[in-house]
């Protein structure tokens, strides 16, 4: 499973931003699966199913721009921490071949709203967190990162 967050990346703390960074490009996996299948059927889908609480990876699949996008400002944050991490924007080159992906999107608060809780819910359970390098308490983090940083 794919998790792609829209908060601001200067608001992850650095386990959460890496997750991102290294996850979004997933999006460009799943899509060059499909070219191959010439398998679309399914696509788009709703960013939440409510009755399994979970949300769908598959939803990013048609929104190329959006998580191009996203992962340039994950990718700018990590080298702004001092993270040594790859350049993977190439891997949105397969849009070219399926263009009508290549979109971008708006979330609105509801979005946020579904995926604050998980992202605090997750940072909360973790046993050492960071933010620049530092060890910061949840507490710490949620009022003077989370809260913050909009």
């Amino acid at each position: 499973m794919t998790r792609i967050d829209i908060h601001p990346p200067k608001q992850l703390c650095d386990q959460h931003l890496l997750s991102n960074h290294r996850e979004i490009k997933r999006i460009c996996n799943r899509l060059h699966q499909r070219l191959l299948k010439n398998n679309f059927h399914d696509i788009p889908v709703t960013f939440y199913e409510i009755e399994a609480d979970k949300f769908k990876e598959l939803f990013w699949l048609d929104k190329g721009l959006w998580t191009y996008n996203r992962y340039l400002e994950l990718h700018q944050e990590c080298l702004e921490r001092g993270f040594n991490v790859s350049d993977f924007s190439g891997n949105w080159d397969v849009y070219r071949r399926k263009n009508s992906f290549f979109r971008d999107w708006k979330p609105v608060k509801y979005h946020y709203d579904l995926l604050e809780k998980r992202v605090l819910q997750r940072v909360s359970g973790m046993k050492v967190i960071r933010y620049h390098g530092k060890e910061i308490s949840f507490e710490d983090y949620f009022e003077k990162i989370w809260k913050s940083v909009k």
